[in-house]
């Protein structure tokens, strides 16, 4: 006598959406895992050009401010504080004229993993308008201070290569232009930048980048950092998910915003060679008129 036959388990109604939930959440972490490459008109990246003075004068108490509001900022601050007065600042010495003791402890700080991962969330955002920046951007006085530092320490050679490693899949269409929409974490070392990812793998030219080995936290990742304005051509690498940036220029679509200035006209004449991609800047404009 044959056995009878067997069938699929049957899910009851509550299963099957349990298991359609399941899909849909693997569907979108997938879809989450995925960028595309832009200018990212939306990140901040004031230069503070013409301002400096008073933002010296205005951010100490700002920092304070920030700090009763933020126990992430107030707890990496006094952690950075120590480490800078303690031990990087003698190792750092001599500082470029007016390098203040704030630009230091800012460069400090950011190489703690538990500070620039939500710094540089806010900062990828908060250029959506004058008025977001005012209202959400909780990391105002580290922003002008970090730049302030970037713009002061020597910058590495543009013919020298740097890498940078991710876990997220980037895509891009075209050659550039592209902005990173943070202040960027890179590598002398090809074999560390591997090590934080390899879904997407830059080799990077940049000229405004700054090492930044002796002010950090972890000397052994040999770390340059690159600010937020500054302008990359890319072009697909030999293999999938590799790209070659090669900078070009600086775009800073705000100068000054917490004193009141929102759009930088200057910034949107992209500096150094041209491209020949004139829709790109008009492209920014328009997205910086339309958050106005």
């Amino acid at each position: 006598m044959e056995p009878p036959p067997s069938y699929p388990p049957q899910h009851s109604c509550i299963e099957q959406f349990i298991i359609m939930l399941v899909f849909v959440k693997r569907l979108l972490c997938v879809e989450s895992n995925r960028k595309e490459m832009t200018m990212e008109y939306d990140a901040f990246d004031d230069q503070y050009e013409g301002c400096e003075n008073k933002m010296d004068s205005e951010a100490p108490q700002l920092l304070e401010d920030e700090k009763r509001s933020n126990r992430v900022l107030l707890v990496s601050w006094a952690k950075a504080q120590t480490k800078w007065q303690e031990e990087i600042k003698d190792k750092v010495s001599p500082l470029p004229s007016g390098f203040r003791d704030e630009y230091g402890i800012a460069v400090v700080m950011y190489t703690d993993h538990c500070f620039y991962l939500d710094f540089n969330r806010a900062v990828r955002t908060s250029g959506m308008s004058l008025e977001y920046y005012k209202n959400n951007f909780r990391y105002k006085a580290v922003h002008y201070y970090l730049t302030r530092a970037l713009q002061l320490l020597p910058k590495v050679n543009c013919t020298t290569q740097l890498y940078r490693g991710s876990n997220v899949k980037f895509t891009h269409h075209g050659t550039g232009p592209l902005r990173f929409g943070q202040f960027s974490s890179t590598s002398w070392k090809r074999s560390i930048s591997e090590n934080f990812g390899n879904s997407t793998f830059y080799t990077i030219r940049a000229c405004l980048g700054v090492d930044i080995q002796k002010f950090s936290y972890y000397e052994h990742q040999q770390e340059v950092l690159i600010p937020v304005n500054e302008v990359f051509n890319i072009t697909p690498g030999k293999k999938r998910g590799h790209y070659i940036l090669d900078s070009r220029k600086t775009l800073a679509c705000f100068n000054c915003a917490y004193e009141g200035c929102e759009l930088n006209t200057l910034g949107l004449v992209l500096e150094g060679n041209s491209w020949g991609e004139g829709m790109g800047v008009l492209s920014g404009v328009f997205s910086l008129i339309q958050n106005v």
